[in-house]
């Protein structure tokens, strides 16, 4: 093993190789090398992800790589030590004599130059005499005054008045940054072919291998997910959203960066591209569809109801979709100078159709819902969102059980004594005005005063 890689030892180590003739293989190996040190963290890292999104992949992923740590350290510190030493045996016994040999020592050309006699050397070659030689040596070069005037003359002159040099003033370099292109980078830090489809195909790879794992799931209907043998709903709905999110947010900069680092050497890498990277989004949808279901049992009659955690990476990953179609129709089709803005104004709209969608009063109103069909409320959590989640508590105080009427009635009435002593106009808004006027008129309704003490908070849970 250690002789076997021993050449890519030297070719790693040896790169100055690549500028010697007849070394297409040694620049292969090279690239191939390249792209499996930039792909190997990345698997590394979506596969960490994928493996504490799904117990099932774990379970396989641990049945594939079940081995000591400290052996196949110990094996890989010993090999890498006797291919380092071979690769030096292999430079001194062949790359030498091999550079020896492709060396061409420097030609002399058969065509003589031609000589070109001085007038001194060409007076010494001939028999004159001695004034003629002095006479023919070359003297220093003679300088003349600007319109052959004396010197005199030259110093009696005087610069016109007022007369300034003109200066010669260069525009400004405009920077592009929209068409910034990689043509400044070393060619060791773009990627070519071989370094692409290492990258991304092991990527893509990795992708599949989770999706083969999630498409029964999600095609099977709830049937599958309750009816398997040793699997947990709740803890399939519970891990793994976060992971899946982190995932979708990860893999938008890797193609980005990719795509900036490509080489703009042929049409067929831009099209190679287009291929692993559209996989690569289609794969992803799969797993934003996962994720999806899982917030959907979360949330749903069989989950465990809302919360902000929940809805607002739903609402990242909402726009992450919009993000990826967009980058398919701009940067997949030679258009990424257009990518940016595009991005840039369906996050401004996204955000502004989620604070119109008003997302506390959505999330105690999906609370309530999941309550009035039998799940448990969580009355601390609901009441101590902000106040847009006050109008839909108020309206259903009468259909929640004894304690936790008594908890909304205490918390709310707490609001509004808070509201009462509250004058400063630098906190005032919109939502918190009309509230405390529902809060006014639903006085009656908030008397807590049949309520044992453990069920009235106190100050400090209330947050004030």
């Amino acid at each position: 093993i250690s002789s076997a890689l021993a050449p890519f030892v030297l070719l790693g180590s040896d790169i100055e190789w690549k500028s010697m003739p007849g070394n297409r293989l040694s620049q292969n190996i090279f690239s191939v090398l390249r792209g499996l040190a930039i792909a190997l963290p990345l698997v590394l890292v979506f596969g960490a992800l994928f493996m504490a999104a799904d117990a099932a992949y774990e379970g396989m992923v641990n049945r594939a790589l079940n081995f000591e740590l400290d052996t196949v350290i110990s094996h890989v510190m010993l090999t890498s030590l006797f291919a380092w030493l071979t690769a030096g045996y292999f430079r001194g016994t062949l790359v030498e004599p091999f550079r020896a040999a492709v060396s061409v020592a420097p030609t002399v050309s058969p065509i003589p130059k031609e000589t070109v006699e001085t007038p001194l050397e060409s007076a010494k070659n001939t028999e004159t005499s001695f004034v003629d030689k002095f006479a023919a040596e070359i003297g220093e070069t003679s300088n003349s005054l600007p319109d052959n005037a004396t010197i005199l003359e030259h110093i009696n002159r005087s610069d016109p008045p007022n007369t300034a040099e003109p200066t010669a003033t260069a525009e400004p370099k405009k920077r592009d940054w929209q068409n910034f292109d990689n043509s400044k980078l070393p060619s060791v830090f773009t990627l070519g072919t071989v370094e692409t489809v290492i990258i991304l195909g092991l990527v893509d790879l990795l992708f599949l291998s989770f999706v083969i794992f999630q498409v029964p799931y999600l095609f099977g209907g709830m049937e599958l997910v309750q009816n398997t043998p040793d699997f947990k709903l709740a803890d399939y709905a519970r891990r793994g959203f976060g992971e899946l999110v982190a995932v979708a947010a990860l893999v938008l900069p890797m193609l980005l960066v990719s795509h900036w680092l490509l080489r703009g050497e042929t049409k067929r890498l831009e099209s190679l591209f287009r291929i692993l990277a559209g996989a690569q989004i289609a794969l992803l949808f799969v797993i934003m569809a996962s994720a999806v279901q899982r917030l959907v049992l979360l949330t749903g009659e069989l989950g465990y109801g809302m919360t902000t955690v929940r809805f607002y990476p739903m609402v990242f990953m909402a726009w992450l979709a919009v993000v990826f179609v967009w980058f398919g129709i701009t940067v997949l089709r030679d258009s990424r100078k257009h990518f940016a803005w595009g991005a840039l104004w369906s996050a401004i709209v996204i955000l502004g159709a989620t604070n119109l969608m008003n997302p506390d009063a959505y999330i105690a109103s999906t609370n309530i819902r999941l309550m009035q069909q039998g799940r448990e409320f969580d009355a601390h959590y609901n009441t101590s969102l902000s106040d847009d989640a006050v109008p839909a508590l108020l309206e259903s105080i009468g259909s929640m059980n004894y304690s936790n009427q008594c908890i909304v009635k205490s918390r709310l009435n707490n609001r509004l004594i808070h509201s009462r002593n509250e004058h400063d106009v630098r906190s005032w808004n919109w939502s918190r005005s009309g509230v405390a006027a529902g809060l006014e008129n639903a006085d009656g309704a908030l008397d807590a005063a049949g309520c044992p003490d453990h069920f009235v908070p106190t100050r400090s849970e209330e947050g004030y």
